[in-house]
């Protein structure tokens, strides 16, 4: 019993160790005081808790940002809204030029099966899971948004974008 006992407790010990070094390479809610967060996609990871999580917009789930994973949009080329006549919802398309396209291929194949984020001037704005490699250089921002949001959307990425 007392062997059982130890190993629980060593167990305990090495999840709270690592989830305490895991926590100096997150982005937070009370972090987004003291920095700004960059237009771009992060892989996040989901906590129970609003406590201090970023909420996705229109949404109830809350995440932290790991910081040092990120996609910018430095190479994109364009961007676009979209009807998808299956689901009835409007898209935002987003087209990259061949750095672009690359950074994204490696960008989801590193990633697969973790959830991803787009932030827009310090706002998540969608969150999903990244299910397989992007090879095509293009990307879909969809969900339960309107066109008027997606076009409002858009024009912030472009001032972000072209700064």
């Amino acid at each position: 019993m007392k062997i059982k006992s130890f190993l629980l407790l060593a167990a305990c010990i090495v999840a709270n160790k690592s989830f305490a070094q895991r926590r100096d390479e997150l982005i937070c809610a009370n972090d987004t005081g003291k920095i700004k967060i960059e237009s771009a996609l992060y892989i996040l990871m989901p906590i129970d808790t609003e406590t201090n999580g970023l909420r996705v917009y229109n949404g109830d789930k809350y995440y932290c940002i790991e910081k040092n994973n990120k996609m910018t949009l430095e190479n994109m080329d364009s961007l676009s809204i979209g009807f998808d006549n299956y689901s009835k919802t409007f898209n935002l398309n987003f087209h990259f030029n061949k750095v672009g396209a690359s950074q994204l291929a490696s960008f989801s194949t590193n990633n697969i099966n973790k959830e991803a984020g787009f932030f827009i001037n310090n706002k998540l704005i969608s969150a999903a899971r990244i299910t397989g490699s992007i090879e095509s250089g293009n990307m879909t921002l969809g969900g339960n948004f309107s066109e008027s949001e997606l076009s409002a959307f858009k024009k912030e990425i472009e001032a972000v974008v072209h700064k």
